[in-house]
C-alpha cells in the first residue's frame, strides 16, 4: 500500500482514536508512537482542532474531545427517538393533546417527532425550533445560573411570553421547581395554550430530550389536562437513565408540589386566576404507557 495512501491514513486516525478511547486517563505522544511510529504531530494538531482530540497538561497527554462525545450522543438519541413514538401515540390517544419529542441541537430545542389528535396513529418526523420560553424551558432548569443567563442573552423574549413570565428572575425561580419536579406546566392564557413537558435525563442528570404535550386551551378540559400531566411525567421517567429511575417507589406518580406559574382557561370557563396544579395530579385516574 503506498505510503500516501488515503485509506492508511484513515485507519492510522481510527486506530489513533481508538487507543485513545481505551484509556482511563488519556495518552501521552510517546505512547502514541511506540504503537503508531513517529510523525504523529500533525495528526494530532488536527485532531484537536476538528474536537475529537483533547490536548491536556501537566503532563501533555491527549482524551477523546466533544466531537466524539457528540456523535455518541446522536448515536443515543436516535435510539431514544424509536422507543418514544408508541408512548407518544398513547399519551396523544389518552390525553387528547398534541405530543412532541424535543432534542436539544446546538444553541436551540427542535422538535424532532410529532404526532397529533388527528392523526395519533402515526409520528411525524420533523425539524422544528421550539419557542425558547414556551416546552423548552424544561432544558433551562438543568443549566446552571450562568448557562442560563448566556442562553437568555440570544434568545430575546417577545411580548407574548414577557405576558407569560413577567421576566427573568420569575421565570428563574420557576425553573427552580421544574427542576425539583422534573415537569415543567405551563397553563397560560398569554396565547391560549397549555403546555405540559418532561425531561429525559442521563446518568449524569443532563436533560437530553423532552416529551412535552400542548393543547388550546379550549379545546381541552380539565381532566384532559390531567391525564396529560401524568402520562408525560412518567413517559419522561421511563425513558431516563435506568439509573435515575432505580428506585421509582421513592418518586410520587406525579409530582404533587407542581404550583402553576400562570393562568389556565379551560373549555368550560374564561381565564381564571392562577391555581396550584395540584388540580392536575388526581392520583385515583387510572393511566398507562407502553413498555418501552
Amino acid at each position: 500500500m503506498p505510503r500516501n495512501d488515503p485509506l492508511k491514513s484513515v485507519l492510522r486516525t481510527l486506530d489513533v482514536l481508538e487507543l485513545v478511547g481505551m484509556s482511563r486517563n488519556g495518552l501521552q505522544l510517546k505512547d502514541l508512537e511506540k504503537s503508531f511510529g513517529g510523525a504523529l504531530h500533525t495528526l494530532l494538531r488536527t485532531l484537536v482542532q476538528r474536537g475529537y482530540l483533547i490536548k491536556l497538561e501537566h503532563p501533555i497527554r491527549y482524551e477523546l474531545g466533544p466531537a466524539v462525545q457528540n456523535i455518541d450522543q446522536r448515536t443515543r438519541h436516535d435510539a431514544l427517538a424509536q422507543q418514544v413514538g408508541p408512548i407518544m401515540i398513547e399519551i396523544c390517544r389518552q390525553s387528547g393533546m398534541n405530543v412532541m419529542y424535543q432534542q436539544p441541537i446546538g444553541n436551540h430545542v427542535v422538535v424532532r417527532l410529532k404526532t397529533t389528535p388527528e392523526k395519533h396513529l402515526f409520528v411525524k418526523r420533523c425539524s422544528w425550533i421550539s419557542s425558547p420560553y414556551g416546552t423548552a424551558v424544561v432544558f433551562q432548569a438543568y443549566m446552571t445560573p450562568h448557562e442560563q443567563d448566556a442562553y437568555w442573552a440570544t434568545h430575546e423574549m417577545h411580548s407574548t411570553y414577557q405576558e407569560l413570565w413577567g421576566n427573568l428572575e420569575n421565570l428563574r425561580k420557576y425553573l427552580k421547581l421544574v427542576a425539583r419536579q422534573r415537569l415543567a406546566i405551563i397553563d397560560s392564557r398569554a396565547d391560549g395554550k397549555f403546555r405540559v413537558s418532561g425531561p429525559i435525563l442521563n446518568s449524569a442528570g443532563q436533560a437530553i430530550a423532552a416529551i412535552s404535550a400542548i393543547q388550546d386551551c379550549d379545546k381541552i378540559t380539565p381532566q384532559q389536562a390531567q391525564t396529560g400531566v401524568q402520562l408525560i411525567y412518567r413517559a419522561a421517567l421511563q425513558l431516563s437513565s435506568p439509573q435515575l429511575a432505580q428506585n421509582p417507589a421513592a418518586l410520587p406518580a406525579t409530582p404533587a408540589t407542581a404550583v402553576s406559574a400562570v393562568k389556565h382557561r379551560t373549555a368550560d370557563s374564561a381565564c381564571t386566576e392562577s391555581r396550584s396544579n395540584q388540580q392536575y395530579h388526581g392520583e385515583n385516574q387510572q393511566t398507562t404507557l407502553p413498555t418501552a
